[in-house]
């Protein structure tokens, strides 16, 4: 696409992008009546009941450990729970859940050999049978991969795996290829140990750890300081300059000169400044990366610069009309 038809394209692009981000919550999805069988930590395990049930084998279905499991139950009539349920299937689900700061200890050996047996064997229980249908999506699909190739004479019978990562290098070295060593290096946690620190102590270790600080320190002064003053003192000159033309502009006699003064002022000052970045950068950035050789840093003084242009004439052009 031209340079031309990217600017185009510009404006609808971000029409769609903001009606995305503001109508997102109004989507009505994740409406399947569930009820929970099984909690452990951050993971939960619900199960969708059927009065339509034709097959024994429950499904029990795992989802990616980042991304939210409502992919698999959309809005109504788009739902693939809905339409395992219409099948006479009695389904589970497994909910990683949101980490948070107290997983940082949780891995792989975690989620396989705790997390998603666990669930196998409560999905078994609450279902009275003894073998189930594993469903994998994604880096849910490479946890079932694992998890079978540990249990190979378990209870799962079938296994499916969509859009499952395998490998991500040449075979001889896979990412997931030593399927039994996360097995022979997962060892149970002690029951009794030192007690978990508290907020406050985890804080004054994230914040006050004067290691880290001196280690950090020498880049920031060697990296950091002038590139953070080659910004503000390149985008305070576009400011001034530009802030004095609109402040004259705004208070010009002259209407074609003071609306869009006026405009360009009340939208600049309107919007989030990141906003205005991303608009720049992802707008302006493809069409101009000729001329930048793709550094961002002019793209970046030039969207500090145009914010700085709105505040500062209206400085200039309050300080002219009160004299």
């Amino acid at each position: 696409m031209s340079a031309i038809g990217t600017l185009a394209e510009l404006p609808r692009a971000a029409f769609e992008f903001a009606n995305v981000i503001l109508t997102t919550p109004d989507a009505p999805i994740g409406q399947t009546p569930r009820e929970v069988v099984w909690t452990h930590r951050g993971t939960t395990l619900y199960r969708y009941r059927s009065s339509r049930r034709e097959h024994a084998i429950p499904v029990l279905l795992v989802f990616a450990l980042i991304n939210r499991p409502e992919i698999f139950d959309l809005r109504p009539g788009s739902s693939f729970v809905e339409f395992l349920l219409s099948e006479g299937f009695d389904v589970f689900l497994l909910d990683w859940g949101v980490p948070d700061e107290e997983d940082f200890d949780v891995g792989l050996a975690e989620f396989i050999c705790d997390e998603l047996h666990w669930a196998v064997r409560e999905t078994l229980h609450a279902a009275g049978e003894e073998e189930l249908t594993l469903l994998g999506w994604c880096i849910g699909g490479t946890l079932c991969a694992i998890y079978c190739a540990l249990h190979p004479a378990g209870a799962v019978r079938n296994a499916v795996l969509l859009t499952t990562p395998y490998y991500s290098r040449p075979p001889q070295e896979g990412l997931y290829r030593h399927f039994a060593a996360i097995a022979a290096g997962h060892q149970p946690r002690a029951t009794t140990g030192p007690a978990p620190k508290s907020t406050l102590a985890q804080l004054g270790e994230a914040f006050f750890n004067w290691d880290l600080y001196k280690q950090a320190i020498p880049d920031l002064l060697r990296t950091g300081l002038p590139n953070t003053l080659i910004l503000t003192i390149s985008a305070s000159i576009i400011g001034v300059l530009l802030g004095m033309g609109l402040a004259v502009a705004g208070i010009s006699r002259a209407r074609w000169l003071r609306w869009p003064a006026r405009m360009y002022t009340d939208i600049l000052r309107g919007l989030p400044e990141v906003v205005i970045i991303l608009l720049i950068g992802l707008g302006v950035g493809p069409v101009v990366g000729g001329l930048t050789g793709n550094n961002p840093y002019p793209l970046g003084i030039a969207a500090l610069g145009l914010m700085a242009a709105a505040y500062v004439g209206e400085i200039f052009r309050s300080g002219i009309q009160s004299v």
